[in-house]
C-alpha cells in the first residue's frame, strides 16, 4: 500500500470496493467536479465541506477522496432508503438505483463499469431525439460509429457496441462527452483538458440535447429529495473516470490507448506498460 493510500484511508473506516480504489487513484482535476456536484447539488445535506479534512486540505482533493467516497454512498443511502445509513449504500446498488430511474437496459448480474455504461447509452438514446442530423453525424463521427447516408431515426445502440469493442477507447469516448455535457449542464463548464481530448465539437453539439434531458429529468427527481440530484451527476463522472482508468496515457502525446497496445495508435511513441 502506497503512502497516499495509507493517508486516504485513515480519514474514514468506510470502503467500497467498486469506487474507493477508483476515487483514490485520481487525481486533483477527476475529483473536482464530484466535488462541486455533492457541496452545490447537495446543498444543505451535504456533509463533505465540513469535514475537517476537506478544511484543511481544499482543493487537494486527493488527500479526501475516501471522505469523498463516503460522501457518495450517504446520498446514495438516502435515494434508496430515504434515511441516513451508516456509511450509506453500496456504490453498486447505486449504480443500480440510477439505471432504474432513467429506465437503463442492464443485467443486475453485470459488472458495475457495464451498468455505468448502459446509463450513458441510455441518456444518449434520450438526447439523440433532441439532436439535428448535423449533431447525431458529429457523435457518430467521433464515437467511431459507422452509419448508411441516411441516419437511423432511433440511436444505433448495437452500433455504437460494436465500435466500442472495436476501438478499445469508445466506451471512454461516450462517457467523456456525455460527462462533459452534464457539467455544462449543471456546473456551466466543460471538464479539464484531460476529460476533453478532441471530442470539443461533440461535446459542444452534445450539450444541449443532453442538458435538456436532464432539465426535464430534474424536475422528477426534485420530487425524490435532493439525493439524485448528485447521485446521477456523480455517477456519469465516475463511468468516465473508471473507463479512462482502463486505458493508457502516451507518454509523449498524452492520447489514450486501449490496453495491450505497445505502441501509442496517434504517435507511434512506445507505451509505458505495467509488468
Amino acid at each position: 500500500m502506497t503512502a497516499t493510500a495509507q493517508i486516504l484511508h485513515g480519514n474514514t473506516d468506510a470502503f467500497d470496493e467498486d469506487l474507493n480504489p477508483l476515487l483514490e487513484t485520481a487525481t486533483n482535476e477527476d475529483l473536482a467536479p464530484l466535488v462541486q456536484y455533492i457541496i452545490e447539488r447537495g446543498g444543505i445535506f451535504s456533509r463533505l465541506d465540513s469535514h475537517p479534512v476537506f478544511r484543511e486540505h481544499y482543493p487537494e482533493h486527493t488527500v479526501y477522496a475516501d471522505v469523498i467516497a463516503e460522501e457518495l454512498r450517504r446520498f446514495g443511502g438516502h435515494a434508496l432508503a430515504n434515511v441516513w445509513r451508516g456509511h450509506g449504500a453500496r456504490y453498486r446498488d447505486i449504480v443500480h438505483d440510477v439505471a432504474d430511474r432513467v429506465r437503463a437496459n442492464y443485467s443486475r448480474s453485470a459488472s458495475v463499469a457495464t451498468v455505468e455504461t448502459a446509463i450513458l447509452q441510455r441518456l444518449a438514446e434520450d438526447a439523440w431525439e433532441r439532436m439535428d442530423d448535423e449533431q447525431r453525424r458529429a457523435l457518430l463521427s467521433d464515437l467511431g460509429v459507422k452509419y448508411a447516408r441516411v441516419l437511423p431515426a432511433a440511436f444505433p445502440v448495437m452500433a455504437l457496441q460494436a465500435a466500442i469493442k472495436a476501438s478499445g477507447v469508445g466506451a471512454y469516448h461516450l462517457a467523456a462527452v456525455i460527462a462533459n455535457a452534464v457539467a455544462k449542464a449543471l456546473l456551466g463548464h466543460v471538464l479539464g483538458v484531460g476529460a476533453r481530448l478532441a471530442l470539443s465539437r461533440t461535446i459542444t453539439a452534445f450539450a444541449g440535447p443532453v442538458g435538456w434531458v436532464l432539465t426535464g429529468a430534474w424536475a422528477a427527481y426534485e420530487l425524490l429529495g435532493p439525493a439524485y440530484r448528485v447521485t446521477v451527476p456523480c455517477i456519469i463522472h465516475i463511468a468516465m473516470l473508471r473507463q479512462k482508468s482502463m486505458l493508457l496515457v502516451c507518454p509523449r502525446c498524452g492520447a489514450l490507448n486501449p490496453q495491450g497496445n505497445a505502441y501509442c495508435a496517434q504517435c507511434g511513441a512506445e507505451l509505458e506498460v505495467d509488468d
